[in-house]
């Protein structure tokens, strides 16, 4: 008998169950999977914003201002607008960075790619990004195909930049099998 249990139709359920072993063993496998895909996710979240401000920043400001000084003064932009620049890519990045975090982390847990890790991450990034911003684009905003189609392609490579640095740095979930293995 659990004392206080507000359901008294699940009494007699709650000794089978608890006999059974089922919730303790669900509770470490998702613990365990939790533990797994989380760092994943996290550096996904904290690493690809960042990545994705400098990817749209850096390209423009080595070429906005002409002139000998030109990138110096383009570049002191871009830290002139990191106050406010980090902060918007948080708020237009963290749903394609969650996603593709998720993608690639529980990716991780099956497969062991290896080599293949980045390349993958810098696909999925590109195609969440896009198909993130396709959904935003199609229900809310009204823009003509130059338009629509720019907003898509710099989404991509952003999305895809930033993907693949968070994947550069995010921790593998499965090592590599060792090779000496079959020789102990």
């Amino acid at each position: 008998m659990v004392p206080g249990l507000v359901v008294p139709i699940l009494e007699p359920v709650i000794p089978i169950v608890m006999s059974l072993n089922v919730l303790p063993t669900f509770a470490l496998r998702l613990w365990s999977l939790v533990r797994a895909v989380l760092p994943t996710i996290l550096v996904f979240l904290v690493v690809g914003p960042i990545a994705g401000y400098f990817a749209i920043f850096l390209p423009i400001s080595l070429t906005a201002v002409p002139g000998t000084l030109g990138t110096v003064q383009g570049l002191l932009g871009m830290v002139a607008m990191m106050p406010i620049g980090i902060p918007m890519a948080y708020v237009m990045g963290y749903v394609p960075a969650v996603v593709t975090g998720a993608v690639v982390a529980a990716l991780d847990c099956i497969f062991d790619w290896r080599g293949y890790r980045v390349p993958v991450a810098i696909v999925l990034g590109c195609s969440i990004t896009v198909l993130l911003l396709y959904r935003l684009i199609e229900s809310d905003i009204a823009m003509d195909d130059g338009q629509y189609s720019t907003a898509l392609v710099v989404a991509g490579a952003t999305g895809a930049i930033a993907a693949g640095v968070s994947a550069l740095l995010a921790p593998r979930r499965i090592p590599a099998p060792r090779l000496d293995a079959g020789s102990e």
